[in-house]
């Protein structure tokens, strides 16, 4: 395994899952400023929806470029 590549990696997911909590929490903040419930409860769960894909694409991403690259 080569270190540099590994480290690449490892920079990489950890700056995809700090990107995807930043915009998690910025679209539960403006969720949560909403003052109509149903609005409210929509932007919440997409809030969810779209950090939890975020979140699986960057440990993908990670372990595809370990096995295949590194």
């Amino acid at each position: 395994m080569d270190a540099a590549c590994a480290q690449t990696a490892v920079r990489t997911r950890d700056d995809a899952l700090i990107a995807a909590l930043t915009v998690r929490r910025d679209a539960l903040v403006s969720a949560w400023s909403l003052t109509d419930v149903k609005a409210r409860k929509d932007a919440i769960k997409s809030a969810w929806k779209t950090y939890g894909s975020a979140r699986k694409n960057a440990w993908k991403t990670f372990k595809n470029t370990m096995k295949k690259t590194c």
